[in-house]
């Protein structure tokens, strides 16, 4: 299941998630300019991976990919939980519910993660479970623009 949309930003990035609690799902966020500039795999709310296109060595798909665990457990509220993504030109970083889960610095040899994006396309690989996207470039949730997929 995936979804695909144009987005539009001054500055820095704020990709909105919802997911179910359940531990099992795989998560990917492709982030896009002129070409594929990264992606942000979550795998199974513990573990997952930020490639870069253009980055390191370039001997993964072009680019470099970074592996990462998550340490701390998501906050499950509603029967949801809310991943925000937060990009700019110098990091990524993944929250839940204010607490920091993981954060890449960026640095001159990453490649295209430092660029702007346009669009974004998810895909999700669980059956059967409902998870939203919306993104904005400012710290609020109030009238998002929800995307289903």
């Amino acid at each position: 299941v995936s979804a695909d949309f144009g987005v539009e930003f001054e500055g820095r990035e704020l990709y909105h998630v919802i997911l179910p609690c359940s531990p099992d799902v795989t998560f990917k966020l492709y982030l896009y300019g002129d070409t594929q500039n990264a992606h942000i795999l979550l795998l199974n709310k513990t573990s997952g991976d930020i490639y870069c296109y253009d980055a390191g060595a370039k001997d993964w798909y072009g680019g470099e990919k970074t592996v990462f665990n998550i340490d701390q457990e998501m906050s499950c509220e509603s029967s949801s939980i809310t991943l925000v993504i937060e990009k700019t030109a110098s990091y990524v970083s993944l929250r839940n519910n204010g607490n920091t889960l993981y954060t890449q610095i960026f640095d001159a040899d990453d490649g295209y993660c430092v660029k702007a994006n346009t669009r974004i396309v998810t895909q999700v690989w669980t059956e059967g479970v409902e998870l939203y996207i919306a993104a904005n470039d400012i710290d609020q949730t109030d009238d998002l623009d929800w995307h289903y997929f």
